[in-house]
């Protein structure tokens, strides 16, 4: 889940920097350290997308999932 976290992430980089002045388009290289910045541009840019649902939604599984497995191994 978290592996298509980052695929949905990677995607709306995309469509955030198709939409944008090639000057200010932002570089993958590093670009997790700018997570909430690419999703206000997204958000600002395609205000009616679900992808931005989609990205919470499948990270949150994707945690609730890792947290009950460690949970199983740490809390026997």
């Amino acid at each position: 889940m978290i592996a298509l976290a980052n695929i949905l992430f990677y995607m709306i980089l995309g469509e955030v920097n198709a939409k944008t002045d090639p000057h200010h388009q932002i570089s993958p290289w590093g670009v997790n350290t700018k997570l909430f910045f690419v999703l206000r541009q997204h958000k600002r840019v395609f205000p009616t997308s679900a992808r931005r649902t989609q990205l919470a939604v499948v990270t949150a599984v994707g945690l609730a999932a890792f947290i009950a497995g460690a949970s199983k191994f740490l809390f026997r």
